[in-house]
């Protein structure tokens, strides 16, 4: 078996689609290297397209192991569980937890488990037990077309990172009132949805690494995205996005305005503007 043919094979068995169909209706075939990522992820030791013969076998030779009789992870398309094969058991039975608290039996069938019935969409867990021996395997309920409003056209939109999202009177990063230019320009070409990573204050200075999803705080909005205005603004525009710039732009802007007053400020607000500077 050839390293793409082995590829393939660890994908289909990892319950990961190799191909799909954009927004255009048009076919795509998933990048070898995409594959490897997203089965390692699954927990393929799996480096490159090389490594995929022999973590093929490893992953084979994981599911006929006698202690683990069932696959980690079972995708139901449309809710839908393909029967579940329980390797090297004899007297077993299984259900499926639902995580809205409800529990569904399933039917065994000649070294197999069977859902009577669809699945709600979710996160559920598949129990099987033989004896006083108990093993799990997470159930991934999913539909295969997103759901849309019935009776409503096709919506579409954007997504988009604020920071990047920079225009000739944009500083270093783009500002709220760029994404406010953005909406209304979406909304005039029929569009009604703006997507943006979140919008929280981050760590902008080396060596820490500026990232949304590893913010300052969750309670309060990034100061980096405000609009300095008109009096602020840059006589050339800036080549390249640059976050400690922005950060240095907001630090020199508020220099010069009155603090409020403290009164007027809760606890954690007074504490968050201390620790920002």
């Amino acid at each position: 078996m050839d390293e793409t043919t082995a590829l393939h094979s660890l994908a289909d068995a990892l319950g990961v689609a190799r191909s799909f169909e954009d927004g255009l209706r048009r076919p795509v075939t998933v990048e070898p290297e995409t594959l490897v990522a997203v089965c390692a992820a699954l927990g393929a030791n799996l480096d490159d397209v090389a490594g995929a013969p022999e973590a093929l076998r490893a992953h084979r030779a994981a599911l006929d192991a006698p202690d683990v009789p069932i696959a980690p992870v079972h995708i139901a398309w449309n809710g839908t569980l393909r029967p579940v094969r329980c390797r090297t058991l004899d007297g077993f039975e299984g259900r499926i937890e639902l995580e809205t608290g409800g529990m569904m039996r399933l039917d065994a069938f000649i070294g197999t488990l069977r859902s009577p019935r669809r699945l709600p969409f979710g996160y559920h867990t598949l129990v099987v037990e033989s004896g006083r021996r108990r093993w799990t395997s997470t159930v991934v309920s999913a539909p295969l077309q997103a759901w849309r409003r019935p009776g409503h056209p096709r919506s579409w939109g954007v997504g988009t990172h604020l920071a990047a999202l920079r225009s000739r009177r944009s500083r270093c990063v783009g500002d709220l009132s760029d994404l406010e230019r953005m909406c209304r320009w979406i909304g005039d070409l029929g569009g009604d949805v703006v997507t943006v990573l979140p919008l929280l204050p981050t760590f902008n200075d080396p060596p820490a690494e500026c990232s949304p999803y590893a913010p300052v705080s969750r309670l309060f909005w990034s100061e980096l995205m405000l609009d300095l205005g008109d009096d602020l603004a840059l006589d050339e525009p800036v080549e390249a996005l640059d976050v400690t710039a922005a950060a240095d732009e907001v630090r020199r802007a508020l220099a010069d305005r009155p603090a409020p007053d403290p009164d007027a400020l809760d606890d954690e607000l007074r504490r968050y503007a201390a620790f920002r500077g």
